[in-house]
This record gives C-alpha cells, sequence and structure tokens, in this order.
C-alpha cells in the first residue's frame, strides 16, 4: 500500500513527461516476477522500455478537449510490480495508482485517490505503440491506462465544481462496459469488491452521491480556503466527512471511500490538530468510525 513512497529508489527508472491534462510519473518494478517457462525476462532494457511507453500514452494522450496550463495539470503517480510471466509478452501484476491536485494559493498537492489495483494483467511487446479508441476495445493495457486516466480527471474536475467529472466517469464507464466482454479480471462485480467495477460503480451510484459532493466542499471549499479563514474551511472539510459518514453507513465496504481516504490520513490529522476542542472531537469520531485501520494516526487529533 506504501509502494509509491519508493519511487525515489528508482530514479534510474524515473520517466516525467510534458503533459496536456496529466503529469504521470511511472515505475515498472520488475524484481518479484517468479521464474516462468517463457524465461526470466532480467532484461530491464524490456521493462525501461514498457515505462517508456506506458508514461508516453499517459502523457501525451489529450484525454479532455480543455487546454490546462502547466501548473493546472493533474499530479499522478503509477506504480506497476510485475509478479508473472503467463506466457512470452504477458504480465501479471499489481498497480497502485494515485493521483493529487494543487491546493489554491499555497504549493501544496492534496492527494484524491490512492488505489491499489490486484488484477494489473496484459500483454506487452518491446517497442509496442498503444493505441487507444474510446469507441472499442484495443489492449487490456490501454483500457487499464485510458480507465485510470478518466477516473482521475473525473475526481479532479468534481474537486473544482460541483459533479463536474461527470463527462470523465461516463468515459470510464464505456471502459468498463467494453472490457467487460473480455476474459480479464478487475472489470466485473463478481471478481472481487476491491477492483475497478467496483471503483467506478462507486463513482457513478446515485446512492452514494455524498461522496461526490464531499470531494468537492473538502476541496474547493475547504483546502482551497484554508490560507484564507482556516476555521471557515475546516468546517467544510468536517462537513464533507459527515458526508462520507453517510455513505459509509449504505456501504459501509465502499472502494471510493477507501481509496479516498488512503491518502487522506496525515493530512486530516494536520488540519484539525489546530481546530478547536469541539471540531477535534467531531472528527474524530467520524473518522475512527469510516476509517478504522488508520484510527492510530487519527488519536493525534486529540491528543496532540
Amino acid at each position: 500500500m506504501k509502494k509509491i513512497a519508493l519511487l525515489l529508489a528508482y530514479i534510474p527508472l524515473f520517466f516525467s513527461l510534458q503533459a496536456q491534462e496529466l503529469k504521470v510519473n511511472v515505475i515498472v518494478d520488475s524484481e518479484q516476477i517468479k521464474e516462468t517457462g517463457t524465461g526470466s525476462y532480467t532484461d530491464k532494457t524490456f521493462f525501461r522500455d514498457m515505462q517508456v511507453q506506458i508514461s508516453t500514452f499517459l502523457n501525451t494522450t489529450k484525454w479532455t478537449k480543455i487546454q490546462f496550463k502547466p501548473e493546472e495539470r493533474l499530479s499522478c503517480n503509477l506504480y506497476i510490480t510485475i509478479r508473472e510471466v503467463p506466457s512470452q509478452n504477458q504480465f501479471k501484476g499489481t498497480a497502485q495508482f494515485q493521483s493529487s491536485r494543487p491546493v489554491y494559493a499555497s504549493s501544496y498537492e492534496s492527494i484524491l485517490m490512492d488505489f491499489v489495483d490486484t488484477y494489473f494483467e496484459f500483454e506487452y511487446a518491446l517497442g509496442q505503440q498503444m493505441i487507444y479508441n474510446d469507441n472499442q476495445f484495443t489492449s487490456n493495457l490501454t483500457s487499464l491506462l485510458a480507465f485510470y486516466a478518466y477516473t482521475a480527471l473525473a475526481l479532479d474536475f468534481d474537486s473544482y465544481g460541483y459533479l463536474g467529472g461527470n463527462p470523465y466517469l461516463e468515459k470510464a464507464l464505456e471502459i468498463v462496459n467494453t472490457a467487460q466482454q473480455q476474459s480479464y479480471k478487475g472489470w466485473k462485480a463478481f471478481d472481487g469488491q476491491n477492483v475497478r467495477y467496483w471503483l467506478n460503480e462507486n463513482h457513478n451510484n446515485q446512492q452514494l452521491i455524498q461522496l461526490r459532493e464531499a470531494v468537492y466542499e473538502y476541496h474547493r471549499l475547504g483546502l482551497d480556503n484554508f490560507s484564507f479563514n482556516a476555521d471557515t474551511a475546516r468546517t467544510h472539510i468536517l462537513a464533507s466527512i459527515g458526508k462520507i459518514k453517510k455513505a459509509f453507513e449504505l456501504r459501509p465496504t465502499s472502494v471510493f471511500i477507501k481509496s479516498f481516504l488512503n491518502g487522506k490520513a496525515e493530512e486530516l490529522v494536520k488540519i484539525f490538530q489546530q481546530a478547536s476542542p469541539e471540531q477535534k472531537q467531531q472528527a474524530y469520531d467520524l473518522l475512527r468510525m469510516i476509517d478504522a485501520t488508520n484510527n492510530e494516526k487519527y488519536l493525534k487529533i486529540i491528543s496532540g
């Protein structure tokens, strides 16, 4: 879950290309590949090539009709761990996708999503050019990458405008529906709880609309105003957590909630450590309920 922290250890394999909407740092880790009958794939050149092609695809594809300024680009990290090579040019592993957006009037970036994909499987040949078409399935690799690009953009636009990510959620849903016709795991409801299908379903589910409302209130009304009026900003952030709680009561296993809070624990502690005693207690009571795995961190809100 914390492999993004290992990025600095892979500087030689680290690529950051100029983007139109996205600024994605890609890491391909091949160190954990199991020996197979098709060879060990120990040639690092192969995986450097794979990494460059994935980076190029994500960072140079025009995902929207909007022209982003350099400072407006959405920062993302994609850490791919390849574990198996079932046959030549076929790969299975996991991927951690993390996206963040800049906070207004500051140099700080806030994490929007931190999701671990346990069914990251694809085909790739040396020097392969990746082609993507919104209306058809061309490969599982391009479908995976496009899905995360559109999902990240949907959350980003939601964070700036009320339900502003609708066009990109629709694009992500189209990818899910098209990829379901294939045999790859992660695109279907019965593949598990923490899969791409449910991430997209949670985003589109009208019963969980409070989650998207919370993304807007937390970032646009909360964080973006923090340097101007911290007390008012905290009030909005606390209200957004209350909305997440309502969604949690309906769907306690929501992967949306998990992927959102994965990158928020330390940020929330810092936000509420300077709050009033009443707000501290309210924040802690809400967070320990909806994100029990980080309870030890949240204790710092009321004890710090």
